[in-house]
């Protein structure tokens, strides 16, 4: 997964398995996960590999991404419920749509959530994700994902389960940084 998120360069990469490693030497019981390297590598974007790794053990200690990260399915079906709550709330015709075609949130959420939207968006609106989250809490991490499935509510509304799990898995690039922002405001 290193590949994923490396520029090719030695020291980038030495910083990040340096992060990766102290973070699940410090958490034993947490260890590695998948998305931590995404985290770790956009934390380090910012900052040196010491304040990379407080940074990373003090997101660790939020409840709700250590649930995610612990893979604990008892907590991760309850935000699922919740998730599926506000959207049913906020999106009701797509809510029904997805209950319709069999998607559930566990099917794009995750991928999303583990390493905080910095693989499936560009990293400029990642990082004002992860500024909103640091501000607001874990509610701007529904939030974002609930304006995501807005924006892309007509076409989702048109897609069967397939093509849905497809967009969500992979989102456009292009995205519009205000369209999304609005989105996840309304």
């Amino acid at each position: 997964q290193i590949s994923e998120v490396t520029p090719n360069y030695e020291v980038f990469r030495h910083n990040l398995l340096l992060v990766l490693r102290a973070v699940s030497k410090h958490n034993p019981d947490l260890g590695y996960v998948q998305g931590m390297s995404f985290i770790a590598a956009t934390l380090l974007q910012y900052m040196d590999s010491c304040n990379a790794f407080i940074s990373m053990v003090n997101l660790m200690e939020n409840q709700f991404l250590r649930g995610i990260f612990k893979l604990d399915m008892a907590q991760i079906d309850r935000y699922a419920s919740l998730f599926t709550a506000m959207l049913s709330q906020t999106a009701p015709s797509l809510c029904l749509h997805f209950e319709t075609i069999g998607l559930i949130p566990q099917h794009y959420l995750l991928q999303w959530w583990l390493p905080l939207f910095s693989k499936s968006l560009p990293r400029n609106i990642a990082g004002k994700i992860w500024d909103c989250f640091l501000l607001e809490g874990e509610i701007f991490i529904f939030a974002a994902a609930l304006g995501i499935l807005r924006l892309y509510k007509k076409s989702l509304k048109r897609m069967d389960l397939e093509q849905c799990k497809k967009l969500l898995s992979n989102i456009p690039q292009d995205i519009n940084e205000a369209e999304l922002f609005n989105a996840i405001e309304s």
